[in-house]
């Protein structure tokens, strides 16, 4: 839960569930640079993923809320169905910028984990060719 000061110095309180991204984000910002280890990447990724995924399954919940037909013929009944038709459709219209954002944000972080790691079997590789292996024997002096 975010905790922020109002203007009145009164603490300000989210219940908001994605309000962790934001708290990442102001983090971020404030900081002026991250940097993750391979599981910490890994599960940032996996729950943009799940995000992603539930506005997917939200948004086929969501469909029939776009096809809504009024319970007559008459001129209130048609209206009311299009305003709902309306909120529908806006409605599925948001679940659908988020599922976008939150997948993107998803392959942004697998990319950079697949970057990490092949960044990290570069240096091991690069370190084992001037580390001698604990099966030679050394012969004194400065390595």
């Amino acid at each position: 839960m975010w905790v922020d000061e109002s203007a009145n110095g009164e603490p300000e309180r989210s219940d908001d569930p994605f309000q962790w991204v934001n708290d990442f984000v102001q983090r971020t910002q404030q900081s002026g640079s991250f940097a993750y280890d391979e599981p910490t990447l890994s599960r940032i990724a996996d729950r943009w993923q799940r995000i992603a995924d539930r506005c997917q399954e939200g948004r086929q919940a969501a469909y029939p809320m776009t096809t809504v037909t009024g319970p007559g013929l008459d001129p209130a009944s048609i209206t009311m169905a299009a305003k709902v038709n309306d909120s529908g459709r806006a409605y599925l219209q948001s679940l659908t910028s988020v599922q976008r954002y939150c997948q993107a944000q998803a392959d942004h972080c697998r990319k950079a984990l697949g970057t990490y790691i092949e960044n990290e079997h570069d240096n091991a590789s690069w370190v084992k060719k001037f580390t001698p292996f604990p099966d030679e024997q050394r012969q004194g002096g400065i390595l």
